[in-house]
């Protein structure tokens, strides 16, 4: 199977911004990536009963991608805005009906109109909501060689036939997998909510990547070192993509002794909000992760 690549077809509106900052993914964070049978205490890739959580999808959002401060950590780029229309082709070869049956389903994700909600993302910057696409089949043209024969034949196939396609689900509907994807492939899934990492304030207040830092050792043991040989408690795990009304988890509210290093309220970098006085979770203002996807939100 092979991809052309995608042509612009209309005259878009194109976009010069400052991204906000994207990172690489943390394999460190199991309680994100992989689930065990005790999730209460935190594991590693060794641990028994140890699964990994699947494929990194990113949910479809409308939030702000960009910022307006230059940094050495983020990127500017140019843009192709909302309403661009590109015309790609995809060859195959040595399928069988089937197959091609589940490739057209896959293009469209089940549905080809053009103003479906079952979209892909395609890209740079699915964190920030970037590459949402929606993909439509057009036209599919059989190529026939016959050995016997020598000869060779092309079958265009009718709109009508391109429909039936979409007729029925070429898959189980009723596996977990699937149910997963056709949520994180819905553009109104997270529409009612900000997508983006979790996050906390840092010192000053502040809602920055170094309050998200923040966030993620609190997480562990509320931020404080663990002692030798005890194991080390985990507050929050990876929520499930298919549980719409828990997708959130809580954001990491300043406290007066952030970063003190004082025996009841410290880490590795002598900062954290553990310990008495620290800082807390807060329910009013929410951030999640689902299906390796980063959520942020607001009640």
């Amino acid at each position: 199977m092979r991809f052309s690549d995608a042509l612009i077809a209309n005259e878009p509106h194109y976009i010069k911004a400052i991204l906000k900052e994207l990172a690489g993914p943390k394999l460190s964070s199991v309680e994100f990536y992989s689930t065990v049978p005790n999730m209460k205490y935190l594991w590693n890739y060794d641990s028994n009963g140890i699964k990994l959580n699947g494929r990194k999808y990113y949910f479809h959002n409308t939030g702000n991608y960009s910022t307006s401060e230059k940094t050495g950590r983020n990127m500017t780029t140019q843009l192709v805005d909302r309403g661009a229309e590109f015309e790609f082709d995809v060859y195959f070869d040595r399928i069988t009906d089937d197959e091609l049956h589940k490739l057209v389903w896959t293009l469209a994700i089940g549905d080809n109109r053009s103003d479906c909600n079952q979209q892909h993302k395609l890209g740079h910057g699915k964190p920030l909501g970037l590459g949402s696409v929606k993909i439509t089949v057009e036209s599919v043209e059989k190529r026939c060689f016959n050995k016997e024969d020598m000869t060779y034949s092309v079958e265009q196939v009718e709109q009508a036939d391109i429909e039936k396609y979409f007729s029925k689900t070429p898959f189980d509907d009723k596996l977990k997998s699937f149910k997963e994807y056709m949520c994180i492939t819905n553009f109104s899934y997270a529409q009612n909510e900000k997508v983006a990492y979790p996050y906390g304030n840092d010192k000053s207040g502040k809602v920055t990547g170094e309050g998200t830092l923040v966030w993620f050792k609190a997480n562990r043991n509320d931020g404080r070192m663990v002692k030798a040989n005890v194991r080390c408690p985990v507050s929050y795990h990876l929520p499930k993509i298919t549980d719409k009304n828990n997708l959130r988890l809580p954001a990491l509210i300043k406290s007066d002794d952030f970063g003190s290093r004082n025996n009841n309220n410290r880490n590795n970098r002598g900062g954290g909000y553990g310990g008495k006085g620290g800082g807390s979770w807060s329910s009013s203002n929410s951030s999640s992760m689902t299906g390796g996807i980063r959520f942020k939100g607001k009640k």
